[in-house]
Formats: C-alpha cells, sequence, structure tokens
C-alpha cells in the first residue's frame, strides 16, 4: 500500500492547523488597523472557501446533500458570520484580544449548560470544573465589560457567544444523531 505525502499526514495536518489557529487572533488584530471586521470577515473566509474548494475537487470530495448540505450551511454560517463577526467587531472596537479568547475558553461551559436543558447529564466533577473555568473567564473578563471602550464591544461578546453556542450544539447533535 502507498503511503501518503508527508503533508497528508495527521501529524503535519495537526501542526499546520494549530499554527494557524494560534495566530488567528494576533493575525486578526493586525489585519484590522488596515480593513473593516466585515471585510477582514470575507476575504478570510472567503479565500479559505476558495482554498478548500479546489482541494475537495482536486481530492473527488463528495458535497453533501440535502439535510447534509442545510445542516453544514447552518453550523458554517453559525460559527463565521456569528462567531468570527463578534471577534473582529469587539478587536475593532478595542477589546483585548486576550479578553476575547478568554470569553471563547467559555465556550465548553456554555454548551455543557446548554446540553444539560436539553437533557445531557453532567457528573459533579464536571460541574466543579465548570465553576472553576467560569470562575477564572470572570475574573479576567468581567471588570472590562462594562468600563471605558471595552464597553462597546458588549453586542460582539453576544453575538460570538450566540454564534459559538449554536454551532456547537448544532454540530454535537449531527454528530450524536450520526452515532
Amino acid at each position: 500500500m502507498k503511503s501518503a505525502p508527508w503533508y497528508a499526514s495527521s501529524r503535519a495536518i495537526g501542526c499546520a492547523f494549530v499554527l494557524l489557529w494560534c495566530t488567528g487572533y494576533p493575525t486578526g488584530k493586525i489585519a484590522l488597523d488596515h480593513c473593516a471586521p466585515f471585510t477582514l470577515l470575507t476575504l478570510r473566509f472567503g479565500g479559505a472557501g476558495l482554498v478548500y474548494a479546489l482541494f475537495a475537487a482536486l481530492g473527488g470530495a463528495v458535497w453533501p446533500r440535502g439535510r447534509e448540505a442545510l445542516h453544514s450551511a447552518i453550523v458554517g454560517a453559525l460559527s463565521l458570520a456569528l462567531q468570527f463577526a463578534g471577534v473582529y467587531l469587539a478587536i475593532a472596537l478595542g477589546v483585548n484580544v486576550g479578553v476575547v479568547a478568554l470569553v471563547i475558553g467559555t465556550m465548553p461551559i456554555l454548551t455543557a449548560l446548554l446540553g444539560r436543558l436539553t437533557g445531557d447529564a453532567i457528573r459533579p466533577l464536571q460541574w466543579l470544573g465548570f465553576v472553576f473555568g467560569f470562575a477564572g473567564v470572570a475574573l479576567v473578563v468581567g471588570d472590562r465589560i462594562g468600563s471605558g471602550s471595552e464597553s462597546a464591544g458588549l453586542g460582539a461578546y453576544v453575538a460570538l457567544l450566540c454564534g459559538l453556542l449554536g454551532k456547537n450544539v448544532s454540530a454535537r447533535r449531527s454528530i450524536c444523531a450520526a452515532a
């Protein structure tokens, strides 16, 4: 059997993902000094979409159809339109990039809590983890939300949280339905 080229190995793909993901916030901050948040959103994800479509076409990938395509469109719209629009808007309005990253860090907590409302069980140790995680984020973010230029970013925080939460719950339901 022929082995995959080095750039297709899971280790190479994982390293590329981590490198691209961790540079996203500082790069976004720098890019926002030169263009508007929604222009950046369109350029970043429009370009990524074209690259993805090219690789999918070259690899002979089968495109989703019907409900699967609708689900992909909903998750994409929530994660790209709401989540990253909220990120870029918050940064453009003066919210510290580190604070934005911390807010995103609350997403596993909020997703699990919303899952609780839909019947998912949460173990006692998970509750303790949620309390510590949320308290840590609240200590860093809490005093910034209502003060100075950061208060202008409150709407961006809300959009960011709604986008992340909607994307996570939708993706999670899809994974559970497929299992």
